[in-house]
């Protein structure tokens, strides 16, 4: 009786390792990769390595009525937007610039090539004989502290030039949420979760986590439904009447260190301060302005421009003291439907015209982009 239970389990085993190598012909994602790679990193990636997206998008969204329906978002092998592979080395003179910043650098309703660093990228190269790389490292939610953990732990290090760091939108929502803004909460997911962690290493058990928490696809729907969905859930909060007085020290500690990183280094900085659409005389972009819910607590959007006024008054000071070329972003984008598609982030239009700006400022500041 012995021998045979034995035998069962051995034929089990084999059945079990067959089935994983058949499995690894057709590989699903690791639902925890996201997880798995930020343990290396004080940051968590918002995208991860070799990864397509795809997102349907209606009429209704603002700027979006002569624009595709479905659009692709593409990501190269070290999660960074587009498709071309990020290596260390650089073909003999070429340019190498990076966009650093959250969603609205990534850009990520754009299909690819129309986001405003490859925007950029195509101006630079036509002018000047594909002598230029640009390279688009936004992250989805990084704030300041996660640009400079992004830069001094993988971007130096991929010979830069320059890098162009647009930002400050993420530091205000976290200032205004419990999100943990100083990084102390640094947790080891595998020993944290080590069972999970292990099990999804194998396609046996990405296949059974998914059998149990559902398969989602790499589709993305925007729709005037959820959007309804969403400003009537918005809109059914009291107004928050405690107006909160953030102090931004933090953050602009973190952009003193981002400067500090380039200038030890000897690469080039430019800033770009944040541009919104929280202006009180839009009523149509009212209706597409989400990031006025904070964790249950509806903002009036003039509160939170005045707090982004705040933010990039201090960046600039910083970057005056500091004499580091910037340009703020919500003196040129006005702040309606010819830009924006919600709170912050750009339409087509507005991206044609952010790489615009961006290309007009480094013709006028052309030591930028001198090696």
């Amino acid at each position: 009786m012995k021998k045979v239970i034995q035998i069962n389990l051995l034929i089990l085993l084999v059945s079990i390792i067959a089935i994983e190598i058949g499995l690894r012909f057709f590989p699903i994602p690791d639902p925890y990769e996201k997880e798995k790679v930020s343990i290396l990193y004080y940051f968590k990636p918002a995208t991860a390595p070799h990864r397509e997206l795809h997102f349907f998008i209606e009429d209704s969204l603002p700027g979006f009525d002569q624009y595709k329906k479905e659009v692709t978002y593409l990501t190269n092998n070290m999660g960074f937007r587009g498709t071309k592979e990020t290596n260390v080395e650089k073909a003999e003179g070429v340019f190498r610039i990076f966009a650093v910043g959250g969603s609205t650098t990534q850009s990520y309703v754009m299909d690819e090539g129309d986001d405003w660093p490859a925007l950029l990228g195509g101006q630079l190269n036509t002018e000047h004989d594909g002598k230029f790389e640009v390279i688009n490292t936004g992250q989805s939610g990084h704030s300041l502290s996660d640009h400079l953990h992004l830069i001094i732990q993988k971007l130096i290090y991929l010979n830069p030039d320059l890098f162009i760091v647009y930002a400050g939108a993420n530091d205000v929502d976290k200032l205004l949420t419990t999100q943990d803004l100083y990084q102390t909460n640094v947790k080891n997911a595998r020993q944290d979760q080590p069972a999970k962690f292990l099990a999804t290493e194998f396609q046996l058990g990405r296949r059974l986590h998914y059998l149990l928490k559902g398969y989602s696809h790499n589709e993305i729907h925007l729709t005037s439904e959820a959007s309804e969905k969403a400003r009537n859930t918005l809109r059914a909060l009291p107004p928050e009447t405690n107006l909160p007085e953030l102090d931004f020290e933090y953050s602009l500690d973190n952009l003193r260190a981002i400067i500090g990183v380039c200038q030890s280094l000897n690469i080039k900085l430019m800033v770009i301060t944040q541009a919104v659409s929280w202006d009180e005389t839009d009523s149509e972009m009212d209706n597409w302005h989400f990031m006025v819910n904070k964790q249950g607590k509806r903002f009036d959007e003039r509160v939170l421009n005045r707090l982004n006024a705040d933010l990039n008054k201090g960046m600039i000071e910083v970057c005056g003291e500091m004499e580091v070329p910037f340009f703020n972003a919500q003196d040129y984008l006005s702040p309606t439907s010819e830009n924006f598609y919600d709170d912050m982030h750009l339409n087509y239009e507005g991206n044609m015209r952010m790489a615009q700006l961006v290309y007009d400022f480094l013709q006028k500041n052309s030591a930028l982009i001198k090696p």
